[in-house]
């Protein structure tokens, strides 16, 4: 019942009703009628019978039996009789009509076994006129029981049959059937128009309620009903007015919104661009003159005699290394946040790596008066990039040597299962829980509001981030507020069969043997600077200011030219046509190198679409020296 619907609730409230009160209207119209029906049938029969008997005297005295077969005739024709007699008082049939199935005996008292069950039987006495007749009674199947003790002259008997009573009863049935039945069409049509009178309003309703659901605002429902319905109608419209508002007024607020986040982002981005060309820009003409300062400097390292000579020079290296190491930082950043700083995945040699970074950064720990420690294991091999990989591990080396006051620096590696987990301990100040998901940010600093140029510029952690999400390999830092940190670099251990012993060989940094060097550079100092860098090195250099002047020198002398380092921004083309150019006119195997101090992402993809190794300026002598071995002695392209 709980499932089933409004038309049909409906219905059975129409229906139940009615069909109880149609029982008791049956019970009242059939019953009652039929229980007086017998009783009515009684005194009809005993009236007619009466006037059978006083009518049969005159034809009984006068022996005029004519009158009395007419009489029979007439009652069984008229009245319907089933049959009527007429028998004197010696038990003669005087007169008789119908069918007549009875024998009497002279008593008069009983009835033969023959007596139908579907008649009442009447007998009278037909005495004289001025003899009373006795009173009697009839029982229905039976004969009239009277008082004969008077003499008369016969008895007239007549069978009344009982087809009008059985006719009486059928059609008070079937009038009562027809009511009930009237009743229950109307009432059951009364249901299905009041159910649909309500129904179909309501699936109306579910219907726009659906639309609603499914985003459709602007479905509404006919107010066509009444009464509630109408109110429920009314309310529903109101409510889908309300929604279809709300969203519009939603929408225009999100129009709003994404226009000004749009204006918002364009301005960011003009900012972005504004900003980028200006470091970009400042950047180049910086990185200019430190790096002829930088290459002067070591120039002037193999010239100075004394020992207080020497020391200025030191000094002089060491400010340039800082402010190289500043740029490096930008650099990287730059060439990260544009995509363009692509690992080179390959097995490398952890211990040699780290190895070579406790030597890089065992003086700056003596000068600081600090204990650096390197404890590696054989045989540890990675798959990563053995370049970005030391920087890395540069990074954390020197946020760890640079805020720490007493103790000491620790390099260690062990295994971990699949892994091989580089930790750089350090005794410095540590960081306290709330900044340790912040020291990653670029430019975040923790104990260095002042901008202490000597603490740096807060890019080392923020690269080394950069690098371990670029190598895929995990950063984990743990510290302890005065007590010092602990930084993790989880690597994957490589399999033997991808290990190159060569991968990692240091190239001989020994004397060269004269070979042509081509230097195009439109900045005077920094070209005199790397050309007596280069000839220091023993190498014979031209060194020219533009593409023009390049062609000329190689068109007026000739021979074989082993290396171009040509810079990136030339006056009328840049370095990479520049290289082309020369290289298709000379030959493919003239080895080459980019110099670059322009970080824009435009100028950084075009070098690397180039597929020529980069340094970005200021270069370090060290490793402009390296990359000349490597493609003067091996001949290969490696990248920086």
């Amino acid at each position: 019942m709980k499932r089933w619907g409004i038309q049909t609730r409906m219905n059975l409230l129409a229906v139940g009703p009615a069909t109880v009160m149609a029982g008791l209207l049956l019970t009242y119209f059939i019953v009652g009628p039929m229980e007086d029906a017998s009783p009515r049938l009684t005194p009809t029969g005993t009236a007619t019978a009466q006037q059978f008997a006083t009518a049969a005297e005159y034809g009984v005295v006068t022996d005029n039996y004519p009158l009395l077969q007419q009489l029979v005739e007439g009652l069984v024709t008229e009245r319907h009789a089933q049959y009527a007699l007429v028998i004197d008082g010696r038990m003669r049939h005087l007169a008789q009509a119908g069918m007549t199935p009875i024998s009497w005996d002279k008593s008069l008292r009983t009835v033969s076994q023959e007596v139908g069950q579907q008649e009442d039987i009447y007998v009278l006495p037909i005495q004289s006129s001025v003899a009373t007749p006795l009173a009697f009674q009839t029982v229905s199947n039976d004969v009239t029981q009277f008082d004969n003790s008077k003499p008369n002259l016969g008895w007239a008997i007549i069978a009344m049959p009982r087809t009008s009573f059985a006719e009486s009863k059928k059609q008070i049935l079937l009038t009562a059937m027809s009511m009930v039945l009237s009743v229950l069409a109307i009432a059951l049509l009364l249901g299905v128009r009041l159910g649909r009178g309500v129904c179909q309003p309501i699936r109306k309703l579910s219907q726009v309620i659906d639309n609603l659901a499914q985003g459709n605002l602007a479905a509404r429902v006919a107010q066509n009903s009444g009464g509630e319905l109408l109110l429920l109608q009314q309310g529903l419209n109101g409510m889908a007015r309300a929604f279809q508002a709300r969203q519009n007024e939603l929408e225009q607020r999100i129009l709003a919104t994404t226009r000004d986040l749009q204006a918002k982002h364009e301005t960011l981005e003009q900012s972005k661009r504004i900003e980028s060309d200006f470091i970009a820009s400042v950047s180049h003409d910086l990185r200019q003159p430190m790096h002829a300062i930088g290459i002067f400097a070591d120039t002037l390292r193999h010239r100075v005699n004394t020992h207080a000579q020497r020391e200025l020079v030191q000094r002089i290296e060491d400010s340039v290394t800082t402010l190289q190491s500043m740029f490096d930082g930008l650099v990287n950043l730059f060439r990260m946040d544009a995509g363009l700083l692509e690992p080179n995945t390959e097995a490398c040699d952890l211990s040699s790596i780290l190895k070579r970074i406790g030597q890089e950064f065992q003086p700056m720990a003596e000068q600081k008066g600090l204990n650096l420690r390197i404890h590696v294991c054989p045989e540890a091999w990675v798959k990563s990039d053995s370049v970005l990989l030391g920087h890395l591990f540069q990074n954390i080396v020197v946020n760890a040597l640079r805020y720490t006051e007493h103790g000491g620096v620790l390099l260690a590696c062990h295994r971990r299962q699949a892994h091989w987990v580089v930790q750089i301990w350090d005794t410095g100040i540590g960081i306290a829980e709330e900044h340790q998901t912040k020291i990653f940010d670029a430019y975040y600093q923790v104990e260095n509001a002042e901008r202490n140029s000597a603490q740096g510029v807060g890019l080392g952690l923020a690269i080394a981030a950069g690098i371990a999400r670029l190598l895929k390999c995990k950063l984990e830092v743990y510290s302890r507020l005065g007590r010092g940190s602990v930084f993790n670099i989880i690597l994957p251990i490589s399999e033997t069969s991808e290990i190159n012993h060569d991968s990692n060989i240091q190239q001989s940094l020994g004397q060269f043997n004269a070979e042509r060097v081509l230097v195009i550079e439109d900045d005077q100092a920094a070209r005199e600077s790397l050309q007596g860098l280069l000839s220091s090195w023993g190498l014979s250099v031209l060194s020219v200011a533009d593409y023009d002047q390049a062609s000329q020198c190689v068109a007026q002398n000739p021979g074989k030219l082993a290396l171009i380092i040509s810079d990136y921004r030339l006056p009328q083309k840049n370095g990479v046509d520049s290289v082309a150019t020369l290289r298709a006119r000379l030959g493919a195997d003239v080895q080459a190198i980019l110099m670059c101090g322009d970080t824009t992402p435009e100028s950084m993809a075009a070098m690397q679409a180039s597929g020529l190794p980069v340094l970005y300026k200021p270069v370090r002598p060290a490793k402009l020296r390296a990359l000349v071995t490597s493609l003067l002695t091996r001949g290969n392209g490696a990248a920086q």
